[in-house]
């Protein structure tokens, strides 16, 4: 329940990304999460931190810092990825 919840507050915390190069885009949270997907089953790590801001912070439930920038998510995703996650896509074409 702990590691869900972390996950799901470090999918919230995610920044914007785009293809375009010297102009701001925002993309859809559902791309940005489609990104993160990949990466998690590719079991692609350095792809998957950098869906992240340089300089994310994560604070534990009383605000305390326990987390800070990529080399630190990095020691905190340690053993992960886990199992694979289900095909959204697949999800999507059966509706």
């Amino acid at each position: 329940m702990r590691r869900a919840l972390l996950f799901l507050s470090l999918i919230l915390s995610l920044p914007g990304l785009c293809a375009q190069e010297k102009e701001q885009c925002v993309p859809s949270p559902e791309a940005v999460v489609e990104r993160q997907l990949a990466a998690y089953n590719a079991r692609d790590i350095d792809a998957f931190i950098a869906t992240y801001s340089q300089d994310i912070e994560i604070y534990n439930s009383k605000g305390a810092l326990i987390m800070q920038g990529h080399a630190g998510l990095r020691r905190l995703l340690q053993g992960y990825p886990g199992p694979a996650l289900p095909d959204r896509e697949q999800d999507r074409n059966q509706q």
